[in-house]
């Protein structure tokens, strides 16, 4: 029997032909197995330990060796569940809950309120960075194969976006309606939208 060998950072999903499927949420956990019968069967490596990694002349701590403790959880998945909502999945599962109080005072500032947030698309919000001067560029990716419309609502002071790669390069602009960013992001792309004043 052929089993495939995948590297993962933190999730692994099967889909059937209908779309359905299942996602295992594993952070911390590099390796799984497919066995290529069809089965639907997904195989996690808890530890791995070499004397020798393959391609490699010896490396340090390559015997996993002590106590461990592994967390995974399940997602079932549907046809309309994206790829980016399974990542952001995983996010709050490593991330956990947070909470926070807030004074009681005279702002208006409302108890929930978002600076930034995802409207629409397959992207994941990865950073929201300040530049000192006012500007601010919020990082994202787009995690599936194929193009996507990003839909953002942004409120905080800018006069214009532009759109670059990881490496600063221009990707173009982004259409901007009140508080609501639009741009198209292509496939397995990095990109950073950057708000100047």
């Amino acid at each position: 029997e052929l089993i495939t060998t995948l590297p993962t950072s933190g999730v692994v999903m099967l889909r059937q032909d209908d779309g359905c499927g299942l996602a295992a949420l594993c952070p911390g956990i590099y390796e799984t197995w497919i066995p290529n019968d069809n089965s639907g069967t997904m195989i996690l490596t808890l530890l791995r330990s070499f004397h020798r990694t393959y391609l490699t002349g010896g490396e340090s701590l390559c015997q996993i060796q002590g106590e461990h403790r592994f967390r995974v959880a399940l997602k079932p998945l549907d046809a309309a569940t994206m790829a980016a909502e399974v990542v952001r999945t995983l996010d709050g599962f490593e991330l956990g809950i947070r909470s926070f109080q807030k004074d009681a005072g005279n702002g208006s500032t409302p108890l929930e309120h978002s600076f930034a947030e995802l409207l629409a698309g397959e992207f994941c919000i990865t950073a929201l960075l300040g530049q000192g001067d006012g500007s601010f560029a919020l990082r994202g990716y787009n995690p599936s194969s194929a193009a996507t419309e990003v839909v953002l609502r942004v409120e905080l002071p800018y006069a214009r976006v532009e759109v670059t790669d990881a490496c600063g390069r221009s990707r173009g602009s982004a259409s901007v309606e009140g508080s609501i960013v639009r741009s198209r992001i292509g496939a397995k792309q990095i990109v950073n939208f950057c708000f100047s004043r």
